[in-house]
């Protein structure tokens, strides 16, 4: 019995071991699509794009995937899965807000791509448009709704339109100087909070 239980315990470790090694692939896989997502969209994303960005051999990618828009919307999934930050109704929540918005476009979408996610309907761009951008735009309008029916922010504001200012601010700002600057969400709430705010001295 003695045998049989050391027997037991190596091919446990072995599991772990092959599960460890799957992990590593599918991080190496999910990087080199988003490397390419970066680069040229994810309409650039093919099973070739991401071999060669990764090093996994195409025959392991179509044993994982059926084909490229398979690959791109398990990706894409994973990224949903990412909670946006859970905030109150202070200045520095509305910040975090706007960081993980522009972390979105800076490590997911990449500013190469930004413009085209945003303005071009395809099958490809609308399910990372749905999966990966739409959740953190909304939760930045979800962020205004919760103000105005709490009286933290003034009523007569049309947030629809500020959140789409905000969203453009980013890719524009990206257009302009070539990347945004880590204290952007500092600045642009540090603009918009006295104009929105019932109290604007409200601090962080």
């Amino acid at each position: 019995m003695g045998q049989a239980k050391v027997v037991k315990i190596r091919f446990g470790r072995s599991e772990e071991a092959r599960a460890s090694q799957r992990r590593k692939t599918d991080q190496r896989i999910t990087d080199a699509v988003l490397e390419v997502v970066r680069s040229g969209g994810p309409d650039a994303v093919t099973m070739e794009a991401v071999s060669a960005a990764s090093g996994v051999a195409k025959t392991t990618l179509y044993r994982r995937y059926h084909d490229r828009y398979d690959l791109l919307h398990s990706v894409a999934a994973q990224l949903a899965a990412v909670e946006c930050p859970t905030t109150g109704l202070a200045p520095s929540d509305l910040t975090a807000l706007l960081t993980s918005l522009q972390g979105t476009f800076v490590a997911t979408v990449g500013y190469a791509s930004s413009g085209r996610l945003l303005s071009r309907s395809e099958d490809l761009l609308d399910t990372w448009r749905k999966l990966v951008v739409q959740p953190r735009i909304d939760a930045v309008a979800d962020f205004f709704t919760a103000g105005v029916s709490h009286g933290a922010l003034r009523p007569d504001v049309d947030y629809a339109a500020l959140v789409e200012c905000l969203v453009g601010g980013i890719v524009m700002c990206a257009t302009m100087r070539g990347n945004v600057p880590d204290d952007w969400a500092d600045h642009v709430v540090g603009t918009i909070w006295p104009v929105v705010a019932v109290c604007p001295a409200t601090v962080c």
